[in-house]
């Protein structure tokens, strides 16, 4: 691809604010569904998201994808510094190692720092710090605010916050509660008190709006179930779910066999 396509190329990247075009043109080229979408749209558009996801939806890989856009389209002048924690170093490690994946395969001429690296993006790499030939730095680490002291982020992502403890974690977003972008994931099983508290925007991620879990779709209301399409609009299973039915497919009754008792399937798988 030529120089000036490239530059084009940037200008769309740069425009839309979601990253979706970015995300599916050049890092999940399969196609991001409608729920994921809509997930970055509020990201981008809020300062503080919580996404209520159900188990296996990828959304800690989404939001990775989204600040690997929003570190590869700043430059020098306008370097980014992130903290991503999770509730252990063996969950750090595997956000980091995806991180750098998605780093590493989009072209470098889409790079908004001009200046093109001679030994590779990284300037630092280690499993508590990068930093990359742009100037942006991004951390790791356990979710602890005397882990931070006297550092300044323009982003932090806290994955599976649900399952941190809560003196932890409401500690930890006291000391980056000015910070311009924070993004955390996990299950129902948080206190929604501490999201009202922190003004959190939340998002649900239902299992059945991923597509590759609606074979065998059903209702279940009260004695009776029946079949309905795949291809049924997430907004009219909603109301469904409104009405105290449930949803099953051949995924979910999978996924019910992993745990014991209908509070904890609640939780993961909802």
């Amino acid at each position: 691809m030529k120089l000036s396509l490239f530059n084009k190329e940037y200008d769309k990247c740069e425009s839309d604010t979601s990253r979706v075009y970015m995300i599916e043109k050049y890092i999940y080229k399969s196609g991001l569904y409608a729920q994921q979408k809509k997930v970055l749209e509020s990201i981008s558009s809020n300062d503080k998201v919580y996404i209520a996801n159900s188990r296996q939806m990828g959304t800690s890989k989404l939001i990775l994808e989204y600040l690997c856009c929003e570190l590869i389209l700043s430059d020098s002048t306008n370097p980014l510094s992130i903290y991503i924690g999770s509730q252990s170093l063996k969950s750090t490690d595997f956000l980091r190692n995806y991180l750098c994946e998605i780093l590493e395969i989009v072209p470098i001429k889409l790079w908004a720092q001009k200046k093109r690296p001679q030994k590779g993006i990284y300037v630092i790499s280690n499993k508590k710090c990068i930093e990359l030939y742009n100037g942006s730095k991004i951390y790791f680490g356990p979710i602890a605010s005397e882990k931070i002291v006297g550092m300044n982020f323009t982003h932090v992502f806290i994955d599976c916050a649900s399952f941190v403890n809560e003196e932890k974690l409401n500690g930890f977003l006291l000391y980056t509660m000015l910070t311009p972008k924070i993004i955390m994931n996990g299950d129902r099983n948080i206190n929604p008190i501490t999201l009202f508290i922190h003004k959190f925007k939340i998002e649900i991620m239902h299992w059945f709006y991923n597509p590759k879990y609606r074979k065998g779709l059903c209702l279940k209301c009260n004695a009776d179930t029946f079949n309905i399409p795949e291809n049924t609009d997430d907004n009219v299973i909603d109301q469904y779910l409104n009405l105290s039915c449930d949803i099953s497919s051949d995924w979910y009754k999978e996924m019910e066999k992993c745990f014991v008792g209908k509070k904890l399937i609640d939780n993961e798988i909802f």
